[in-house]
């Protein structure tokens, strides 16, 4: 590339490279998207190795071309060029390869080197870092100055079996550098605490019970592990179990993969991931026993919605709780990444009685998308006791009473008793007929009530007219003296 260009951050998908523009006073359209590769090996001969298999690869195989090489003491640098004329674009990988010790690497300086004011702003590239350290030698520092800026995320190798083996005083140190905490003179560290709760050790220590203590002790130190990186580092984070064995899929050396990221997004992703790698039960994990035994196993998800719905619900039954707490709730305690299916199967079920929106609208089942105010809906999850109220209630309605029926219906319900049926059948018909006989008087009487009007309307209004007659004649006859002798002056 020519010195006054510049390259910046273009765009950035989940999962896929640094996207950069080229951005050049002559041509705007050539795009050039840049990734770069960090790799550190203790021994000098992997080191070797690896930059050997990478240049064989990359140059034999998928046809890149070489462009920049240079080789010193502890690092050696090569770059990679690759164009796609359909596309328009130009592909350049960059590759460091350090031969340090992990805890002497200069993080500040290999993630964000110095370089001038005019291209700082496009220096804020997203980091995503793989550590698989030997043995324990992980110090807490070394990942803060790794997580440092708020766009680095990175997947961990914990190997948990060799922490608990050398957990003694003369080692103490070591691990206290691991979690980044020491314990206060007779007060124990957060790590040997979390230790303590696993329970006390077996007596019988060829039992199953010994193997039980020990996993649940790993669990215990890989979890308050993500507890510190949660909140020290202000990170999210997310773990699986991982085993190394011939024998059987539950035994061998056991370490834990250790997400931190930063967004909900990263950690949902990270963990349908994992849970695509599982094979046996969720706690289980992943295996190497069924594929070097050539046994084939289908993993994936292994939980359905009504077994998420229920675990859910154990927790928040009887309250009231904002969506992004049950969010919160299924991303770091759970198994799931997902909170919204099972949602909506409580609401199904009617275990969740009210889902406050505030106003705005809402479909039936449906917990937000992608809106960013839905998280702020409170969700009112029904009690036991409410819930079996409630469907014994909405069965009583779809029941009918027999009362309502005759006495016909509670007849039948005894058919031991044929006396009691003949009598009900023979109250059934006299019940009918009483009816009956009650409608024609009522009729009857509606009719003898009527005026007997002429049906034409000659005849109405003769009758009319003749009734006013009549009226106007007694009118005469009580006023005719009045009439016909008037009064003397």
């Amino acid at each position: 590339m020519r010195e006054h260009e510049t390259i910046g951050l273009y765009g950035i998908e989940y999962g896929s490279d640094w996207e950069t523009v080229e951005r050049d006073s002559t041509s705007t359209r050539r795009t050039v998207r840049l990734a770069r590769f960090i790799l550190n090996d203790n021994e000098k001969a992997h080191i070797d190795h690896l930059r050997k298999l990478v240049d064989r690869r990359l140059v034999a195989n998928w046809g890149c071309q070489r462009v920049y090489e240079n080789e010193a003491e502890d690092c050696t640098k090569l770059s990679y060029k690759s164009s796609c004329p359909v596309l328009n674009t130009d592909y350049i990988l960059d590759f460091q390869f350090y031969n340090l010790d992990f805890c002497l690497l200069d993080m500040h300086q290999i993630l964000s080197p110095e370089v001038p004011w005019w291209e700082r702003r496009y220096t804020r590239n997203p980091v995503f870092s793989f550590v698989d350290p030997f043995g324990f030698s992980l110090p807490f520092d070394k990942m803060r100055q790794l997580l440092s800026d708020s766009n680095r995320a990175v997947l961990i190798v914990f190997m948990v079996q060799s922490i608990n083996r050398f957990k003694s005083t003369k080692s103490r140190r070591l691990v206290d550098a691991i979690f980044g905490e020491e314990g206060d003179g007779d007060e124990p560290a957060g790590w040997e605490i979390a230790l303590r709760k696993a329970g006390p050790e077996p007596t019988r220590k060829s039992s199953c019970q010994h193997t039980e203590w020990t996993n649940r002790r790993l669990k215990a130190l890989a979890k308050h592990y993500c507890k510190r990186l949660r909140q020290s580092l202000g990170k999210k984070t997310a773990m699986m179990v991982m085993r190394k064995g011939k024998s059987s899929p539950k035994t061998g050396t056991i370490f834990y993969e250790c997400f931190a990221g930063n967004t909900t997004l990263e950690l949902q992703r990270t963990k349908t991931a994992m849970q695509g790698l599982v094979q046996g039960e969720p706690e289980d994990g992943f295996s190497d026993c069924y594929a070097l035994n050539n046994i084939e196993v289908k993993s994936g998800r292994k939980t359905t919605d009504e077994e998420e719905a229920e675990e859910i619900y154990k927790k928040f039954q009887g309250r009231a709780v904002m969506l992004y707490k049950i969010r919160e709730f299924v991303l770091d305690k759970t198994n799931f990444p997902y909170h919204k299916r099972p949602l909506a199967v409580l609401e199904r079920s009617k275990k969740i009685a009210k889902v406050n929106t505030y106003g705005q609208k809402r479909k039936k089942f449906t917990f937000g998308g992608d809106r960013w105010y839905s998280q702020f809906w409170n969700v009112h999850f029904a009690s036991d006791e409410e819930w079996r109220k409630r469907n014994e209630e909405e069965e009583g309605l779809k029941r009918v009473p027999p009362e309502k029926k005759g006495k016909k219906r509670a007849a039948e319900k005894n058919p031991g008793n044929k006396a009691q049926n003949k009598k009900a059948k023979v109250s059934n018909k006299t019940q009918k007929r009483t009816a009956e006989k009650k409608k024609t008087k009522i009729k009857k009487a509606k009719t003898s009530n009527t005026t007997s009007a002429p049906k034409n309307k000659k005849k109405a209004e003769e009758a009319w007219i003749q009734s006013g007659r009549n009226f106007m004649n007694k009118w005469r006859k009580k006023n005719s003296k009045a009439i016909i002798e008037p009064k003397s002056e």
